[in-house]
């Protein structure tokens, strides 16, 4: 028996946080101090909320039919350990196909996120629809960072939720957990907040999806993990460090363990098939 793979086969970036779209640019925004990065006003909360429930009526049904989303590990997110998160929290994932984000909306349901999104994405035609989503995004200019991470802390003051894809990019049903960016980690160990690891794995289609999947994508299983927290006993930039490499392990893990067992037989006919 070996672990199930998808087969499937992408032209992925040389350098490993490097990214596989490039979304046409409609704005320029200037993500600097005087930016919001963080909007809390009764009007753009008024459409935020309409966003919301526009959300709730889309996400179930996509992540059920299109990806055949099954959710585990949901009591890590309940009795002891929602007590951990009342005060705000993260959450990472890896990132692996263009609206994973709609399923980890989906298993964390009925929470209501942040996430931290890139900037051509925030200046594509699809921007100001992720602002109501809840997109926050990151500048790339160095007067903006001083204002991003002062909204970033206010959003932990409110105990919201966070999502964050360390990995730093998108690649198309990438098989491994790719290294994570140190920035996660360091927003979680300065706001003193917890880290919920959620991972992304897949399944062979069965029943109705071989025919709704005929192209070899998988089925998409996440994984909620228990929350894990900075080690204050270690200097920072160590604990960061630390704080990574043991969230980035618990993840490959927990992919590994989710990942089902198929025969030999099943699995070259599966690659067979994709390589076709």
């Amino acid at each position: 028996m070996v672990r199930y793979k998808t087969g499937l086969k992408f032209d992925y970036p040389d350098y490993i946080h490097g990214h596989m779209i490039d979304p046409k640019q409609v704005r320029d925004d200037a993500l600097d101090i005087n930016y919001p990065f963080y909007r809390k006003s009764l009007w753009f909360r008024f459409w935020q909320n309409m966003m919301n429930i526009l959300f709730w009526i889309l996400a179930i049904p996509v992540c059920s039919i299109r990806y055949g989303l099954v959710v585990k590990g949901k009591k890590n997110i309940k009795g002891k350990h929602k007590k951990e998160n009342k005060n705000g929290f993260i959450t990472v994932c890896n990132h692996v196909f263009d609206w994973d984000y709609f399923c980890v909306r989906a298993a964390m349901m009925p929470k209501r996120s942040y996430f931290l999104a890139w900037i051509r994405n925030h200046n594509s035609k699809l921007g100001k629809a992720m602002r109501l989503a809840g997109s926050v995004p990151i500048p790339s200019r160095y007067d903006g960072m001083k204002k991003f991470h002062s909204d970033v802390k206010e959003i932990f003051s409110d105990k919201r939720w966070l999502h964050v894809y360390p990995e730093a990019s998108m690649w198309y049903y990438e098989e491994e957990i790719r290294p994570f960016k140190n920035g996660t980690f360091s927003i979680a160990y300065d706001n003193r907040v917890p880290i919920v690891p959620l991972v992304i794995s897949y399944r062979p289609p069965r029943g109705i999806f071989k025919l709704l999947k005929r192209h070899g994508y998988p089925c998409i299983t996440i994984t909620i993990g228990k929350p894990e927290w900075a080690d204050y006993s270690l200097e920072r930039k160590d604990s960061v460090k630390e704080f990574n490499t043991r969230v980035h392990d618990i993840m490959i893990k927990t992919k590994e363990q989710a990942t089902p067992l198929i025969s030999k037989e099943k699995q070259e006919q599966i690659l067979e098939k994709a390589h076709a």
